[in-house]
């Protein structure tokens, strides 16, 4: 059984920065309450290290199976935060894979709106016993440069007790931290497009017979997903330590057309997803500390074959509280425009 203590008490050392805030020049921010602290009103700037590795399965009925990934791929990422906004960048210390990938989140209340996409091509094989009678066993890797992947998706999922601070469960609970231990349902509804294809592109001879064996040229997938799970946030000191934790599984369905062994095919697919999250942060007056990990899976199938798309996430980051070095809201350019599209967005 797990029991957790939430501590509301005036007197914990920075517990004013998260219950009440420097306000001067905040114009519109979220307040506190007994459960959530107040959102942070001054822009904050991240940095942080970051691993990513995503993982691509293709699975044919008639055919031997190909798995790829890229590796952990180490990045810096940098972003500042700043009422509704966030934005920033990840930049890979190493060319593991060539490819992009973007994401952008946006809460309006109680309901968390999130678009990603990734695009990566150099994938790694990973079943190489599977094709050994290709492959020179005195080879490290065999990478499939003429393959690619694309996905990209759009979510929302909704918070059903306000009592749960949505930024504590999703993001990092430094920006708008739970108090008091609280957990919520979660329902929600994401389009995803997930494609993959072989492209004319110079390969070693090992990579050029693997994909010779993949009776699929190319792929898109469409599928309308609907989910509902649980997440709850564990509050400790008043809020200077949080724990998240949250999981959202989704049943999916929706048209595919491919190309196998030069036959256009248009088919039906259905599967799940489904995403999940663990994040600690400790919050103390000038920022805060958060490690977190994430996983984001589909599995699809349909008559033809298999699809399977995971990617997963461990994050180490460091917040500054850029109001309490000065950069008020007030003395950012733009902070009017931004304090009209939040009354909109929360809908106050």
């Amino acid at each position: 059984m797990l029991f957790s203590i939430g501590v509301y008490a005036t007197d914990i050392e920075g517990y004013d920065v998260l219950v009440h805030p420097d306000t001067t020049c905040a114009e519109h921010f979220t307040a506190s309450t007994e459960y959530i602290s107040a959102q942070q009103p001054h822009p904050m700037f991240e940095v942080g290290y970051r691993y990513r590795i995503p993982f691509f399965g293709v699975t044919p009925n008639n055919g031997l199976p190909l798995y790829c990934d890229t590796e952990m791929q180490p990045l810096i990422s940098a972003f500042l935060y700043w009422k509704w906004l966030k934005i920033g960048y990840n930049i890979a210390l190493k060319p593991i894979n060539k490819g992009f990938n973007f994401a952008y989140n946006i809460n309006m209340g109680r309901m968390h709106l999130a678009f990603s996409i990734a695009h990566i091509r150099n994938l790694r094989l990973v079943n190489e016993s599977d094709y050994s009678q290709f492959i020179d066993s005195t080879d490290n890797e065999t990478r499939l440069r003429a393959f690619r992947s694309t996905d990209w998706d759009v979510n929302a999922e909704w918070v059903c007790n306000k009592r749960y601070a949505l930024l504590s469960g999703y993001d990092y609970s430094y920006h708008r931290a739970q108090l008091k231990s609280q957990g919520s349902g979660i329902v929600g509804f994401t389009f995803g497009h997930n494609a993959f294809n072989k492209r004319n592109f110079d390969e070693t001879e090992q990579a050029d017979a693997v994909l010779a064996t993949l009776p699929l040229e190319k792929a898109k997938i469409n599928t309308f997903n609907l989910g509902a799970g649980y997440g709850h946030n564990f509050a400790f000191n008043g809020g200077r330590w949080v724990l998240g934790l949250l999981c959202v599984p989704y049943v999916a369905a929706g048209p595919a057309s491919y190309t196998m062994n030069g036959e256009e095919k248009d088919a039906f697919d259905y599967g799940f997803r489904a995403n999940g999250r663990v994040n600690l942060t400790y919050n103390y007056r000038f920022g805060g500390i958060s490690l977190s990990g994430e996983y984001n899976g589909t599995f699809l199938k349909n008559s033809d074959f298999d699809y399977k798309r995971e990617v997963g996430n461990i994050r180490l980051n460091h917040a500054f509280r850029l109001g309490e070095f000065g950069l008020k809201n007030c003395k950012v350019p733009g902070h009017k425009t931004m304090d009209r599209i939040q009354r909109i967005l929360t809908g106050e």
